[in-house]
């Protein structure tokens, strides 16, 4: 009796994790998509993501965590499976623990554990696919409708106005990453689904982007998600901040050399030269002028 107890417990426990994150999302410009486990891009975190966690709040519900690490790799029926560890924790509740082995090739769960529980094909994918949902609808929903290229189609739209708020280097767990933050306004004129105010922060990574920080409110409650710890795969190197470009130093010019000009002394020669000929000239011409003009005859012979 009480291992049916603790099943139907757990039962309970992920029908409420679903019924959160779809009561949590319903009514907001994240979701627009089905709310299913998208196992594509569930084989592309766990083939670059070791461990995860996020904390998630909202004005109408409790708050929480949710995340996953991988334990190592297994082989089921034939099948390369990571062994990953999901967890569900709500503040003042029990946490939901499960391990479940998920297909490398094609991200769906072959086998799971909980507690004292195990279960395998129809039931393991069915029930696996409850604890993904929980991360993807999220993490993943959120991860593709809060991008760059949609929030800013939506201010093109003349739906709200965006922002950029700037970039830093953020440490996250053992991990290092340049974060782009963001805030999105929506006007009153806009459809209800984007009449909200948000700031959210997301990080480049090598196999898509990462969200690290959304809050978001509207006349209905506000929500946020935060990214609390992550560990790669393969290490990445330490982000640089984008630099500002530093402008091309003005060469200093060499100054061209003044002629020196030449000894002054030369010309006050010359000139004086010029003026003592000028004077002289002058003398010569006023003694001439004075001087008594030879008569036009010549003069007698001397007496006998």
């Amino acid at each position: 009796m009480s291992s049916l107890r603790n099943a139907g417990h757990k039962l309970i426990s992920l029908c409420l994790i679903v019924l959160i994150t779809v009561s949590l999302t319903g009514n907001s410009l994240m979701v627009s998509h089905a709310q299913e486990v998208d196992y594509e891009n569930l084989v592309i975190l766990l083939n670059n993501v070791k461990s995860a966690k996020y904390r998630y709040s909202a004005e109408e519900t409790a708050s929480g965590e949710i995340g996953f690490r991988i334990l190592g790799d297994d082989n089921i029926s034939g099948e390369a499976t990571w062994r990953v560890e999901w967890r569900y924790l709500e503040e003042g509740e029990e946490p939901v623990v499960a391990t479940l082995w998920i297909s490398k090739s094609t991200g769906k769960c072959l086998k799971l554990t909980m507690g004292e529980l195990t279960y395998t094909g129809e039931n393991a994918e069915m029930f696996g696919s409850l604890m993904l949902m929980a991360w993807f609808v999220w993490i993943g929903e959120y991860s593709e409708l809060w991008s760059y290229d949609e929030v800013h189609h939506l201010e093109e739209t003349g739906y709200g106005r965006l922002s950029f708020l700037g970039s830093e280097i953020e440490t996250v767990g053992p991990t290092q990453l340049m974060v782009y933050k963001y805030r999105w306004e929506g006007y009153a004129s806009a459809p209800e689904a984007y009449r909200v105010v948000a700031e959210w922060w997301y990080a480049p990574v090598s196999f898509g982007t990462l969200i690290v920080k959304l809050y978001w409110e509207s006349e209905e409650g506000w929500g946020q998600i935060e990214l609390l710890s992550i560990e790669l795969t393969s290490p990445q190197p330490t982000p640089t901040p984008t630099a500002t470009p530093t402008p091309t130093p003005t060469p200093t010019p060499t100054p061209t050399p003044t002629p020196k000009p030449p000894s002054e002394i030369p010309w006050l020669l010359i000139i004086g030269a010029v003026v003592a000929v000028i004077v002289v000239i002058l003398i010569v011409l006023m003694f001439l002028r004075k001087r008594p003009t030879s008569p036009p005859f010549p003069p007698p012979p001397p007496p006998p």
